[in-house]
């Protein structure tokens, strides 16, 4: 596995560096003998990494978030030694549960990570947040779990909260809400799509795709002629989470008519 060779590939820089960091980390595992961890993805750093994984044949890892519709994730690296079968996820990754006992105080996914940040935590040390009526699971690296579980009470916001450890195999499982969207389309190029969604103009659509402010299914998209089927998944930075659910027909002016899901 030749690095140098590899990184010239990747044309986006912060891909380049993601990159280079999973491979210095395959490069302890196999030196070492010894598990590794990387910090937690997007999905489009995760897409990323299992590219490069799938492409260099490499074997023993495991990416895990906590529950299988889980949007960041670490990547887990084994030795040949140790069979999966036997890899404890509950050794890297774990839950900071937070429960109000007063149901009046709700708060945002954003409120959450905001909380977070006010401690000096980095966004790649904390997976999903699992927002609930009572309060929120948050997934993280144990690593940091005894620091958090100090210090969120400190903060005023969760000072009333029953904060406690729990292991990665209790997180309870959220129901995303969405919202249904019907679009009508002159053809399912991105940039059509993505206009749409916006309710602007192609060429609006098309500023966006040159910032690499859009993402399909995890990969950052660089051509607004890019054909999208049913099912894609299409993040629009700063804007929201869509999924192409439905096509259903056309209209006089063969037009096609889109269900889309929005994630709330």
């Amino acid at each position: 596995m030749q690095k140098e060779n590899i990184l010239k590939e990747i044309k986006i820089p912060e891909d380049r560096l993601l990159v280079a960091k999973l491979l210095d980390k395959i490069e302890e595992r196999n030196t070492k003998n010894k598990i590794v961890v990387t910090d937690f993805m997007n999905l489009h750093e995760k897409r990323v990494c299992e590219l490069v994984l799938r492409g260099e044949n490499v074997e023993r890892y495991v990416i895990a978030g906590g529950y299988e519709e889980a949007e960041r994730a670490v990547i887990i690296l084994y030795p040949a030694k140790l069979d999966e079968e036997y890899l404890k996820l509950t050794q890297w990754i774990c839950i900071i549960r937070i429960k109000f006992q007063n149901k009046k105080e709700k708060y945002s996914h954003r409120e959450y990570l905001g909380g977070l940040m006010k401690l000096g935590l980095k966004r790649k040390k904390i997976g999903d947040i699992l927002v609930f009526e009572d309060g929120a699971d948050i997934i993280v690296k144990s690593e940091i779990s005894n620091f958090l579980i100090g210090e969120l009470g400190k903060l005023k916001r969760f000072d009333n909260a029953i904060i406690e450890y729990k292991e990665i195999t209790e997180v309870r499982k959220n129901v995303s809400n969405k919202e249904e969207l019907q679009i009508i389309v002159s053809s399912f190029r991105v940039d059509t799509i993505i206009a749409e969604l916006l309710h602007s103009s192609r060429t609006k659509a098309c500023s966006y795709i040159k910032e690499c402010r859009i993402i399909i299914n995890g990969l950052i998209c660089e051509n607004g002629a890019k054909k999208l089927i049913i099912g894609d998944i299409i993040t629009i930075r700063g804007k929201g989470r869509y999924i192409i659910s439905e096509e259903m027909g056309y209209t006089k002016k063969d037009n096609v008519r889109l269900r889309v899901l929005k994630y709330c």
